[in-house]
């Protein structure tokens, strides 16, 4: 990789451990997120800039000047509602989805029954109904939702969007393109990402829930059938 590649990917790293800071504390002055991050005072006012564009950073107001005297600092803070993420899960049962800020708050949420073996195109068309429901109860743009997560039962293919097969809605066959299909239906073209249930579910561990910031994490559910996810 040349350098400029190397100096892209260092940008996309700092800008990233930046806005997990400020995730994580709420607000910030620039000399706190300078320090704690192990950056110059300038690249963090570009980094805040680039965040602000983009309405993931406010500012929140001013912090006390130095003892020298001068300009009073802004201090900087998550902007939780600068954009929404939306997830649903297909159980055997039930279609459950919510609609949640960037520090992960459940803003609005919906269950929808599903019938034993119900076709897929039917599935399909809740899956349409329950995003357009959820983007109604918080009163928002599509624009500002990022991406919809769907976690199903059953082996999936990340990567290409792909059922291979449900063990709870046989009749859906094998080797179904569940995002190409779900993609077609959603009125935002927003990103589609479709896995394994279990895996899901340990990812949120890691990232918001019990496991928060541990390296080694397993988790278990236990409902229909036995899953579990691992990283390590």
């Amino acid at each position: 990789m040349n350098t400029v590649g190397k100096q892209k990917i260092l940008k996309q790293i700092n800008r990233k451990r930046i806005l997990n800071l400020l995730r994580d504390t709420d607000e910030l002055p620039v000399s706190e997120l300078a320090e704690k991050a192990n950056l110059s005072k300038p690249t963090i006012m570009k980094i805040m800039k680039y965040y602000i564009d983009k309405g993931l950073v406010v500012i929140s107001g001013k912090g006390s000047s130095t003892e020298e005297g001068g300009k009073k600092p802004n201090i900087f803070k998550f902007n939780a509602n600068g954009g929404y993420a939306a997830g649903m899960i297909i159980t055997a049962n039930k279609l459950k989805a919510a609609i949640t800020n960037f520090k992960g708050e459940v803003i609005s949420s919906i269950s929808t029954d599903l019938d034993y073996n119900e076709n897929l195109e039917s599935v399909i068309n809740k899956i349409s109904d329950t995003y357009k429901r959820l983007i109604e109860n918080i009163n928002v743009n599509g624009a500002h939702v990022i991406g919809l997560a769907i976690g199903i039962y059953g082996p999936t293919d990340y990567n290409k969007g792909i059922v291979f097969y449900s063990p709870h809605y046989p009749s859906w066959g094998n080797n179904i393109k569940m995002r190409e299909k779900v993609q077609k239906i959603i009125p935002d073209n927003i990103p589609i990402i479709l896995d394994n249930i279990c895996r899901f579910l340990v990812f949120g561990e890691r990232i918001l829930g019990a496991a928060r910031n541990l390296n080694n994490v397993v988790s278990i559910m236990a409902g229909f059938w036995l899953g579990s996810g691992v990283i390590i």
